[in-house]
């Protein structure tokens, strides 16, 4: 605000010296000379007004909104000492009755002592401007450091090759870059089929009853031509999958915007070819392969947990097309409890734990922004191109914005991942008790739009990351009851009545709905089928019904479920109670 006021005076003594100069040179001009005057006068007020509002709204921006009529009562304290000094200076043009020479007051000022004082005004604004430009950058250098210190704390650690995934994956992807182009149709088709399943909430296999997807054949002779070319490429990534950890060679220490995390979509197209896999291999009643894949896709998920929103909702991603076909691979294999002893529900690390170190990293992606901002490295509006898209902020686009309105707005983030930070260091679950918390994370981002529109633009919409954590969440909590539904009808050869019923022998406990803190939900759809499920983001019990993406709402619809299908004449019960 300081910086504001004083900048606000110097150009308003700058604008005012340079109306004296013109004052002055046509105290003897004739009236068409002074008209023009007049004109270049209201320019300058105009030009005054427009930079010193462009500047303050980086602090009001939020009070003033849309509302025409606060914009002029900003304005009116700009506009007002202007139009005053002009109407002083514009007497210059009367003559003094005393005078003898009749001639108007502004011709005995003295030209070259204003213009001198123009100069100098000008200098001082300049140095002024250079000194604010001097301050920011030594505050961001500062911040740098501090930038650094809070990446290298949440910076994986490197591993030794032996232990290492990335050894396995890179030349695996490097290779896909060059042939993916040349992979057939039936790739893409059945891709789409899995990518429909996962749109519908549903599962299919050849065979079952689900007529949406029906048209695909997983067990199709093409796809399975397909896959066995692929041989190598599927034991490879099982291979990888199996190791410890993973670790690629990027530079942590200094995140950016621009950093390439090429391999995040690889993990995709690595998830896709072993999802195909395990229901071909199911398709043609190769368990221990199917197995073998969505173990597979479990470590994939677990390796691509990269420091970052985005690495950690593609994880989210993967896991998800795990538990789909843990769940489609359940419901049609022949079932006895040496398979079940074979599947490997591994969650290394908490959604939360995760969730925090990613926020950490973000928070110093986000000062170093601002750092290459400062310095001219990254502009302003490639930061909004890159982030949210659109058009940005007037203010963002100005040469000044550097100094020192982006301290202002490098103030506001720190404020607002203050908060974020305080968000995920306390319980994220249930959803009822802290979705409000994370909307107004939200709102706090929203109207930062205009007064810090570096902020708006670097952070993301963290009630949409937060709903994503939920599901996954849900997600993990109803794979392990499905998982322990399956145990006890084995044991059974029957399908429990309530989930009180697996307790000790199959869980220690029933697992929490992550939507409202209450055991999860179970409903038997028949005799033979148990719909395990989780309130979706909307917190409301809709039966168990499929969880669909409304694109015309822009809100998901349904509950996170997980269908347990039991068919005693296929699988191998341990007793025929």
């Amino acid at each position: 605000m300081a910086y504001l006021i004083l900048i606000t005076l110097e150009s308003l003594v700058v604008s005012l010296l340079l109306v004296a100069i013109l004052v002055a040179l046509g105290s003897s001009a004739s009236r068409l000379v002074r008209g023009g005057i007049l004109i270049i006068i209201a320019g300058i007020g105009v030009a005054l007004t427009a930079w010193i509002l462009s500047l303050s709204l980086t602090l009001f921006a939020s009070w003033v909104g849309k509302n025409p009529l606060r914009l002029l009562a900003l304005a009116i304290p700009i506009i007002a000492p202007y139009v005053l000094g002009v109407v002083l200076l514009l007497k210059g043009w009367q003559r003094d009755r005393a005078d003898k020479t009749l001639l108007p007051r502004a011709a005995a000022w003295s030209r070259m002592g204003l213009t001198a004082l123009f100069l100098a005004a000008i200098m001082l604004e300049l140095l002024t401007l250079m000194m604010i430009d001097l301050t920011v950058r030594q505050t961001m250098a500062a911040v740098r450091v501090e930038a650094y210190t809070l990446a290298a704390s949440v910076a994986p650690e490197r591993l030794p090759e032996s232990e290492n995934a990335a050894m396995l994956y890179d030349p695996l992807f490097s290779n896909w870059h060059v042939t993916q182009k040349d992979w057939p149709e039936v790739y893409v088709q059945a891709s789409e089929a899995l990518t429909g399943e996962m749109e519908d909430g549903t599962t299919s296999q050849a065979g079952s009853q689900n007529l949406e997807h029906e048209a695909f054949d997983f067990g199709n002779p093409e796809l399975g031509e397909f896959l066995r070319q692929r041989a190598g490429e599927l034991a490879l990534l099982r291979r990888a999958a199996a190791l410890p950890a993973c670790h690629f060679e990027r530079d942590y220490f200094r995140p950016s915007l621009t950093m390439l995390l090429p391999q995040l979509s690889d993990f995709h197209t690595a998830g896709r070819l072993l999802a195909l896999d395990a229901r071909y291999s199911l398709a043609h009643g190769d368990f221990a392969q199917a197995i073998d894949d969505i173990n597979a896709l479990f470590g994939l998920a677990r390796h691509s947990k990269e420091p970052f929103f985005v690495g950690l909702l593609v994880s989210i991603s993967l896991e998800a097309s795990a538990v789909r076909e843990l769940e489609n691979f359940l419901m049609h294999a022949e079932l006895s409890q040496e398979i079940l002893a074979r599947i490997r529900l591994e969650w290394t690390s908490s959604l939360q734990e995760v969730f925090s170190r990613s926020v950490r990293m973000e928070e110093a992606m986000g000062l170093l922004t601002f750092c290459s901002v400062a310095t001219g490295e990254l502009p302003a509006t490639t930061v909004v191109a890159l982030s949210r898209g659109g058009e940005p902020p007037l203010v963002s686009q100005l040469p000044t914005f550097r100094s020192p309105w982006l301290v202002d707005d490098l103030t506001l983030f720190r404020e607002l991942m203050k908060d974020v930070e305080s968000f995920a260091s306390l319980q994220l679950f249930p959803v009822t008790q802290r979705l409000e918390s994370v909307a107004s994370l939200d709102e706090e981002v929203d109207n930062a739009r205009w007064r810090a529109p570096l902020t708006h633009a670097i952070c993301p919409s963290y009630r949409s990351v937060y709903l994503a954590l939920a599901r996954a969440e849900a997600r993990r909590h109803v794979a392990e009851a499905g998982l322990a539904v399956y145990r006890y009808a084995l044991r059974h050869n029957r399908l429990p009545k309530t989930l009180d019923e697996l307790i000790p022998d199959e869980l220690p406990f029933v697992p929490i709905d992550p939507a409202d803190g209450h055991p999860l939900r179970a409903r038997l759809a028949s005799k033979d089928a148990l719909i395990l499920y989780s309130l979706g983001p909307d917190v409301k019990d809709d039966g168990g019904r499929p969880l669909k993406f409304d694109a015309a709402k822009g809100v998901f619809e349904g509950d996170v479920r997980f269908v347990v299908r039991w068919v005693p004449a296929r699988n191998r019960a341990e007793t025929s109670e």
